[in-house]
């Protein structure tokens, strides 16, 4: 849940945990202001305001209208500065010990715009320090010195373009601010309410830390690089402030309203434990305000609040102050009447606040947006392939995908999107699948070359399966391991499956390994699920060891499959794989599909068969024309190629062998036995032959005692 706009700017919704924030557009509230004759003031800003005014003890109030309503805490070795402090009654002295820092306690997550400032001065003589960071939050940090220089200032991390403000040097006290416009996809970095510099940034930048820390003022919560100097008023706000509204406030405290009574947060209904969960048609609605201005409000005062959903009628019930309401505390409530948030897709829930001695209307209307879940899907065939997000590379998924927020932290510990090839050479795709073509379309994969994680999330959107009958998942994937084995130091890919209820099917498809420098396509049969939501987690894993086996997706899509009704692959029994042969709901062999399959070659181009059976066993391969359930044979299979049955064999006519390991004749047959690891490759020039389908190819597999033979899947070859 998201936090109040400043007063005059308009903020873009920011979505945590399925649902969105907002207040009413700041223009509009400032018009009303004005038509009204109330003041117009500075509004606090929104997420945190650190004013350092206390000048003893070890905590400092975060003055921020709603702000997290949790105080800071100086740590160890931390103090104040009163004899100099640039604002009020004190500052912060930080270090130069480590540790001597303050911690925000509360979760640090900034998205769409926003803004940070502070005044700060630098005693320090080491060529790096930290001014501010959150370290879990991608190594997000602000910092002096760039290649030990100790003359740039920085902010990196979090998914930044890395800001640089060059050459710095300053005496005495200094104010710095960062803006971030979401709409212009650039950061502004001023000094002293002066430009600096500015630097591209990609779209839909999102950075959140998971350190219960928060952020840390006067380091960065790990390298221990600490800040030696003292900082004041440091101030973050969810907009993108104009240079001119930098300016006017920097000199300045933000005293607030003398009587300000302000929603600060939706409380009830909390979104569903899991993404894809809906709401009911009788939830209740609780909130909490804060008494944000000088006054106390008296016990018993009331005040009205209405809800909506959806722009629908208000309902309004009065509340009462249940004892006296100091300046910045807070008190929570809930309706009597229930709010139907039943309805599938965004549902909008508005709280307005009518407190008659309010000065500041501002922070009087809070509107939370519910989600079931990051995204719902309802149309079908459904297909994302990651070409619409911003050239180059990435970690920000495309609307409706999020990284899971519970699985591996650290570097490369998310997805990476990219239109190009992957950084280490011969570990993954060179381009995205559908194009084939650098710089032409994105993919997502997990990055090996500095990673070493047991899972590596990405969530798709909710599906909403009601109107399928046989839905299937389709997926291209690129696994290339470039070691030798490639057996060695191998990482895998799984699809787990999430149902509303928060149930995790893990590896419904999977674990997939090594699969070579080509992208392959996969299904998965989503029957199980038909009628129902369900969301799909593609788990990479990249800590196989070797730093070279990236995992990679792309072209996901949903759709109503039917089956075909070939012999599907036996694993372990028989399996045939030729030129990457697909289903006809586009799944490889490995997927377990009932075939037949489908498969190309070009005239000198390579025909490779990959046979998979029991170790040592003899292969019969054979060909003749495609013909699905030509002949069943209990406890074997289903024969799917040849013409009408032989009345005297039970065998269909028109079956050519190809090779036979069960009785040599020449060299060739020799080579049609399983390999020791159950699968036997053989690779050959594709023969001048027509154009168009040759025929279909099965395999014989001998089994042993318990099932002597076993059928593999059919697969037709066309040339082309």
């Amino acid at each position: 849940m998201t936090r109040s706009s400043p007063a005059s700017e308009v903020r873009p919704n920011r979505r945590v945990f399925g649902r969105s924030a907002t207040r009413l557009p700041g223009l509009l509230l400032v018009a009303a202001l004005v038509l009204t004759g109330l003041p117009l003031a500075a509004q606090a800003p929104d997420l945190l305001y650190l004013k350092f005014n206390e000048g003893t003890g070890t905590s400092t109030a975060d003055s921020a209208v709603p702000g997290s309503g949790v105080a800071a805490t100086l740590q160890p070795g931390a103090g104040w500065d009163t004899t100099g402090p640039k604002l009020g009654a004190a500052a912060l002295k930080a270090g130069p010990n480590p540790g001597a820092v303050v911690t925000t306690n509360a979760p640090f997550s900034l998205s769409g715009s926003w803004t940070i400032e502070c005044w700060f001065t630098d005693l320090s003589g080491s060529p790096v320090a930290s001014l501010f960071g959150d370290t879990s939050a991608s190594s997000f940090v602000c910092y002096r010195s760039f290649g030990f220089t100790g003359t740039d200032i920085l902010l990196v991390g979090g998914g930044l373009n890395n800001v640089v403000i060059s050459g710095f040097s300053a005496s005495g006290w200094v104010h710095l601010a960062y803006v971030h416009d979401a709409t212009t996809n650039d950061v502004k970095a001023y000094v002293n309410g002066n430009l600096a510099t500015t630097t591209s940034q990609p779209s839909g930048l999102t950075i959140t830390g998971s350190s219960a820390s928060g952020l840390v003022i006067g380091a960065d919560s790990v390298s221990g690089a600490v800040w030696t100097g003292s900082i004041d008023e440091f101030r973050i706000w969810g907009v993108a402030r104009s240079q001119a509204d930098i300016v006017a406030n920097m000199n300045q405290e933000i005293a607030g309203f003398a009587d300000d009574l302000a929603l600060t947060s939706l409380d009830a209904p909390s979104p569903p434990a899991q993404a894809c969960a809906p709401l009911s048609s009788t939830e209740t609605v609780g909130f909490t305000v804060r008494n944000t201005g000088a006054n106390a409000i008296a016990p018993g005062t009331s005040f009205v609040v209405s809800h909506s959903v959806n722009g629908g009628s208000p309902q309004a019930e009065s509340f009462f102050v249940s004892g006296s309401l100091a300046p910045g505390q807070s008190q929570s409530f809930s309706f009597v009447g229930t709010a139907d948030l039943s309805q599938p897709g965004e549902r909008q829930v508005s709280l307005n606040l009518n407190y008659i001695p309010d000065l500041n209307p501002l922070n009087d209307v809070l509107v939370e947006t519910f989600a079931p879940g990051v995204g719902l899907v309802s149309s079908f065939p459904w297909t994302e392939t990651f070409d619409l997000l911003p050239a180059g590379f990435g970690s920000t998924p495309p609307a409706g995908w999020t990284q899971d927020a519970n699985d591996d932290s650290g570097v490369d510990a998310d997805w990476h999107f990219l239109d190009g090839a992957t950084p280490t050479a011969n570990t993954g795709p060179t381009a995205d699948h559908s194009s084939g073509l650098a710089g032409q379309g994105h993919f997502a994969y997990v990055e090996d070359s500095q990673a070493n994680h047991a899972q590596v999330n990405l969530l798709g959107p909710c599906l909403d399966l009601a109107g399928l009958s046989s839905p299937r998942l389709i997926f291209w994937l690129h696994s290339r391991n470039d070691q030798s084995p490639t057996t060695t130091f191998e990482n895998s890919l799984s699809v787990d499956l999430i149902d509303v209820a928060g149930n995790v099917t893990l590896d419904a498809l999977g674990p997939i390994g090594h699969l070579g420098a080509d992208w392959q396509r996969f299904g998965l049969d989503l029957g199980p699920y038909a009628g129902s939501v369900v969301q799909l987690r593609f788990r990479g894993r990249s800590d196989g060891g070797g730093g070279k086996h990236d995992m990679a997706i792309d072209d996901v899509t949903v759709a109503d499959v039917f089956p075909g009704n070939g012999q599907a692959p036996q694993a372990g029994l028989a399996t045939l794989d030729l030129n990457a042969a697909s289903s006809p709901q586009y799944g490889g062999v490995a997927s377990g599909d009932p075939g037949p399959y489908a498969a190309g070659a070009s005239v000198g181009g390579p025909l490779v068969f990959v046979m998979g059976g029991q170790p040592g066993q003899p292969i019969i391969l054979l060909i003749g024309t495609l013909n699905p359930v030509a002949a069943t044979f209990p406890n074997v299979g289903q024969m799917d190629i040849g013409g009408a049955v032989d009345p005297m064999t039970g065998i269909p006519t028109g079956i050519q062998v190809l090779g036979n390991g069960f009785t040599p004749i020449d060299f060739i047959d020799l080579l049609f036995v399983v390999g020791a690891g159950g699968e036997t490759t053989l690779g050959f020039a594709t023969p001048a032959l027509p154009l168009g389908v040759i025929g279909a190819f099965q395999a014989a597999f001998a089994t042993g005692p318990a099932q002597p033979l076993a059928l593999s899947n059919a697969v037709e070859l066309t040339i082309n």
